[in-house]
Formats: C-alpha cells, sequence, structure tokens
C-alpha cells in the first residue's frame, strides 16, 4: 500500500480529489477502504466533512466502517454533522448505514449534542 506523507493511501486521496472514477475503478481490500491516516481519518471521514453524499456511498457499498473514530474519537457522522451545508443527505447516508448519533468522543460530544449546540436548526431535523 502506498502511503504519501501524511500516512493517506490511495482511497483517501481519491475521496479528497473527488476523483469518483479512480475510486469506482479500482477493487480495494477492506483494509484499504478503512485505512487511517496520521490523524486516524479514514475515507468516509474526508468524505462526510465534504458532504459528498455519492462518494461516501460507495465506500459505504465497499466496507467502509460508518463508526470508526479520528484520534479525538469523531466518527463520519460527526464531520457530518460539525460540516453541515444545508444538504443533509449525508447525514442520512449515515444514519441509514447505522451511524451511532449518540458516540460520544474523547470530549463526551456526540454528533446529536453537536447539532444541538451549534443551534443549526437544519443539522438538527436529523435527529
Amino acid at each position: 500500500m502506498n502511503l504519501d506523507r501524511h500516512g493517506r493511501n490511495d482511497v483517501i486521496n481519491y475521496v479528497i480529489e473527488n476523483d469518483t472514477s479512480k475510486l469506482e475503478a479500482s477493487a480495494f481490500s477492506h483494509d484499504e477502504i478503512n485505512h487511517r491516516d496520521m490523524n486516524g481519518w479514514t475515507a468516509l471521514h474526508f468524505a462526510a466533512q465534504a458532504q459528498n453524499a455519492d462518494i461516501a456511498g460507495i465506500l459505504l457499498s465497499t466496507g467502509a466502517e460508518v463508526d470508526v473514530e479520528d484520534e479525538y474519537g469523531n466518527t463520519p457522522l460527526f464531520k457530518a454533522v460539525f460540516n453541515y451545508r444545508n444538504s443533509g443527505n449525508i447525514i442520512e447516508l449515515l444514519l441509514k448505514a447505522g451511524a451511532d448519533p449518540d458516540n460520544n468522543n474523547r470530549y463526551g460530544v456526540s454528533p446529536r449534542k453537536l447539532a444541538f449546540t451549534i443551534a443549526n436548526y437544519d443539522a438538527r431535523r436529523f435527529f
């Protein structure tokens, strides 16, 4: 597995580059799909942060773990709520895939709590 200086593999870099064609054309193992970079982020964390439900769907269909935690205990759902921008597609997708809205990070904040803490009505409606 080739890694860049941030510990990111091809899967993560394809997600960052929004390159769905390379992502779909390649056959990645479970370990590659769920590989963590230096900060504990997986490809699904990056897709959630970018609010990219299409790529998240591809990752989930190929075995991405929905509740994997980064070094701070944040899951992809937490990233999706924190970076919410007027479309809840990614939040809905992650919840349907079994993401735990009450999974607390290392600071005791869950995606559900975050939605209410940041007072974002649109994000709160998913919980």
